[in-house]
């Protein structure tokens, strides 16, 4: 009795999955029978179109798009990558504080050592750590 009704439950599961995949299909113009054959004549004359429903009506939550994309290369769409890699430079933090501490290390301070890395605050400039409310440390003297 209990494999029946693990077999049923295993049949409903699976008729639900087909339904929304067809549904989800459906949504991106796969299934759409008429479109088929269509988009079948275009991607073997060369033309890559897509294509949704043929009407608002048949699918409100898609809008009527039928225009051909491009599958060009766009590279000049896009900035020089060079060019951003230069804006971007690397700043390395010039001091360590403790959230729970009142002090502010140089990195390579024994002090810092202490400190666990969730409970570290970053500064690069010394003014910064000082604007915080934190004193430099009487070791490493930042």
């Amino acid at each position: 009795m209990l494999n029946w009704m693990l077999s049923g439950i295993c049949i409903v599961l699976l008729v639900l999955i087909v339904y929304h995949l067809s549904k989800a299909m459906q949504a991106f113009g796969i299934l759409h029978g008429d479109l088929i054959g269509q988009q079948a004549t275009e991607a073997t004359a060369g033309s890559p179109i897509v294509t949704a429903p043929l009407s608002p009506q048949a699918d409100p939550f898609l809008p009527y798009v039928q225009q051909p994309i491009s599958l060009e290369n766009t590279d000049q769409e896009r900035p020089n990558e060079a060019t951003d890699q230069s804006v971007i430079e690397e700043v390395t933090p010039q001091f360590i504080a403790s959230i729970q501490g009142t002090r502010f290390h140089r990195p390579d301070c024994s002090s810092v050592k202490k400190i666990r890395y969730e409970n570290r605050e970053y500064f690069i400039h010394r003014d910064e750590a000082i604007a915080s409310g934190y004193d430099p440390c009487t070791i490493c003297d930042p």
